[in-house]
């Protein structure tokens, strides 16, 4: 018996013929070992060998037969280890994917975590930026019902006893004005939405102007206020930033400075070039003689709410220094501290500013001013105003300050604002922006997009005072704006104006219907839209005031207010006037003065001569060419 390794089959195994080992012998002399009839041997299982292979037992058809054991292996790659390889595989493919999806999702996890950060940190910056702005208008709104009442009776009780009394409550209203100022510009810091709006100036002028404020302060104080400027160039820089600088640099230096029998408090302001040739900007050095502070508490001044307490219970910086280090930054500027105890204090600020070119166009946007304007006592007779405004005491203060001479109508949020403005035509409206259910700037924006209100000049009175908010106003169609707390003799002078300009147009174009020159173009596009439909039925005797309001869609008391205001005509004398406008060209163009009567709407000649007469001063036959006549 020989053991024979044979693949393993799924069909069962038929072995060829297989000779005897006589027969191989025989064969392996040359003899014929062929056999007489072909042998077949039948194989069955024996038993499964342990491992690899099965053992099979062969054996010739015949029963005497010899027999034969063949060893039937696996193939490799169904061997045990292959089976084991094949689990590892599997296995770590499985780790793999589930290790992959693990960190897809941890990562999917991580993004929409940081996401949620974003959105949340967006949310808290958009709500505190409308709490900033909400509770500065509401801080705003009363300071200025105290400022404003207190500079009119500063001026009428400017030789009594109160005097004295009045201007403290005058500083300290604007003291709190400036730290809410203050507050709000560090919030927009933090949001970054503060930027330098540069134009060109002397930054002498401006310093020069904001220590001005500080002399009363300085008198009262008895503090020894001196400036010495030193250059008198001009540069790009933002004036309004500028003077923030110097507000809190002068207002902590007199805090931190008093006069005693022994000294007398002393500051002082020095503006002069930066070293450097050419010079590269300015430097600004502030110094007192006050308390001074110790050099362990220099360091941390730039720091918000810094209280220097074991120098003085009265020294403290506050936010003050912390925004003048920010706008220092906005700038790309450099500040520097130094400080004794009993010495004072000096701070150094520089300001790399560019240089303006001579030929440069001058900008007296930087140019501050402590006047008050002069203001005529009564206002222009029968003005119609309408003012919106949602605070019943600035309301009333408002209504107080305007002359007797103006008829006033008020409404208390934008939407009866429009409302009122459809119905009454105002020459002029003075608005607020932040009110209930539609606020000052949605209202300017549908007032001047419809054709019934788009004349009416628009004056915002507002706390938003900032550029952003400024330029919004103006976009939307704002006349002016005016931010508060503002000054009464301020207010009054910009309502004088836009009436009186509203007015010179109105006589503007009552003068062009009355010229005998061609009717020039018109300088309002409603004027423009009335002329082309008078134009197109210019002969027709029957079109009327009717007529004219259902061509450009308005009643008839809408129009007549519009053009009241447009030209201070009524509707009726606007047609004729136009009418005998268009007749002057008709007769000079060769027409006698009867077809010129019927072209030009008139049914009557010597009606229409008489009011021709009334209107040029002379009679239409004069205008006839004398070839004509």
């Amino acid at each position: 018996m020989c053991c024979c390794a044979f693949p393993l089959r799924a069909q069962p195994l038929q072995l060829p013929l297989l000779r005897t080992a006589r027969e191989q012998e025989a064969q392996s002399i040359g003899a014929d070992v062929s056999p007489a009839s072909p042998s077949r041997f039948t194989c069955q299982p024996l038993r499964r060998l342990v491992g690899s292979h099965d053992l099979m037992q062969c054996s010739r058809t015949t029963p005497d037969g010899p027999k034969l054991a063949i060893a039937l292996l696996f193939p490799w790659w169904q061997r045990w280890w292959a089976w084991f390889g094949y689990a590892l595989l599997v296995a770590g493919l499985s780790w793999a994917y589930v290790r992959y999806r693990m960190l897809q999702l941890d990562e999917q996890h991580a993004q929409l975590k940081r996401q949620l950060e974003a959105d949340q940190l967006r949310q808290i910056d958009e709500l505190r930026s409308h709490f900033f702005a909400n509770i500065t208008h509401d801080f705003r709104t009363p300071l200025s019902l105290i400022l404003s009442p207190v500079g009119t009776l500063i001026n009428e009780l400017d030789h009594t006893p109160y005097r004295d009394r009045l201007r403290l409550i005058d500083r300290s209203a604007r003291q709190l004005l400036g730290l809410i100022n203050q507050l709000m510009d560090l919030d927009r810091l933090d949001a970054d939405l503060l930027s330098l709006s540069l134009l060109r100036g002397r930054p002498d002028e401006v310093v020069g102007a904001v220590i001005d404020t500080f002399k009363e302060l300085a008198e009262q104080d008895n503090v020894r206020l001196t400036y010495e400027p030193e250059l008198t160039d001009a540069y790009w820089f933002d004036s309004e930033k500028l003077e923030r600088i110097v507000s809190i640099l002068l207002a902590n230096a007199f805090k931190f400075t008093t006069s005693t029998p022994q000294k007398r408090g002393q500051v002082t302001v020095r503006l002069q070039n930066r070293a450097g040739s050419p010079p590269s900007g300015i430097q600004l050095i502030v110094t007192d003689n006050g308390f001074g502070i110790s050099p362990d508490h220099v360091s941390q001044l730039l720091h918000r709410v810094h209280q220097a307490d074991k120098v003085a219970s009265k020294a403290e910086t506050g936010i003050g220094l912390a925004l003048v280090k920010e706008l220092v930054d906005l700038y790309s500027g450099t500040i520097r501290v130094e400080s004794q105890v009993g010495n004072g204090t000096t701070v150094w600020v520089d300001l790399p500013l560019q240089p303006a070119a001579d030929n440069q166009i001058t900008t007296n946007a930087t140019e501050a001013t402590s006047l008050t304007p002069a203001m005529p006592d009564e206002g222009l007779p029968d003005a119609r105003l309408l003012l919106v405004e949602d605070n019943d005491d600035m309301a009333e203060f408002i209504l107080q300050s305007l002359p007797d001479t103006y008829d006033v109508y008020r409404a208390v949020d934008g939407v009866e604002g429009l409302e009122q403005a459809r119905q009454l035509l105002p020459e002029l409206i003075i608005s607020d922006v932040m009110m209930p259910r539609m606020d000052g700037f949605a209202l300017c924006d549908q007032l001047k997009s419809d054709p019934l209100t788009n004349h009416i000049p628009i004056l915002l009175l507002t706390a938003k005072t900032t550029l952003t908010n400024r330029m919004q106003g103006l976009h939307a169609g704002a006349d002016d704006y005016l931010g508060k707390p503002f000054h009464v003799p301020e207010l009054l002078a910009r309502i004088n104006n836009l009436l009186t300009t509203q007015r010179r147009l109105s006589e503007r174009v009552r003068a062009d219907l009355a010229s005998s020159e061609s009717v020039p173009p018109p300088l309002h596009p409603f004027l423009q839209q009335l002329y082309a439909v008078l134009d197109q039925q210019l002969d027709k005797t029957n079109f009327g005031v009717d007529e004219l309001a259902d061509a450009v869609h308005l009643s008839r008391m809408q129009l007549h207010r519009k053009l009241k205001s447009l030209t201070n005509l009524s509707t009726t004398e606007f047609i004729r006037s136009y009418r005998l406008k268009q007749a002057m060209t008709l007769l000079t163009g060769g027409l006698s003065v009867t077809q010129t009567a019927y072209a030009v709407g008139f049914a009557n000649p010597t009606y229409f001569s008489q009011r021709f007469r009334e209107q040029f001063g002379n009679p239409p036959s004069s205008y006839v060419p004398a070839a004509q006549r």
